[in-house]
């Protein structure tokens, strides 16, 4: 999947790894995120991430003002 600056995109958790990280499903992928959001994710929530930053690939939880960095 090609990623554009501003793309809105929705990834499901899977689960909470340790402290802030997570594994999240996106495009039937598994990624490592780390969460610096402060907002506490659970698994099966579904949430939606803006792409900040195109290399390396970055988002942001829709609506916040906090990152989250995906580590693929």
């Amino acid at each position: 999947m090609t990623m554009k600056l501003g793309q809105v995109v929705q990834a499901k958790v899977v689960e909470r790894v340790l402290g802030n990280t997570y594994i999240v499903n996106f495009d039937n992928r598994l990624l490592r995120v780390v969460n610096t959001s402060g907002k506490r994710l659970q698994a099966s929530q579904l949430v939606k991430l803006k792409v900040i930053a195109l290399s390396p690939l970055k988002f942001q939880i829709f609506g916040t003002s906090k990152n989250i960095s995906i580590q693929i």
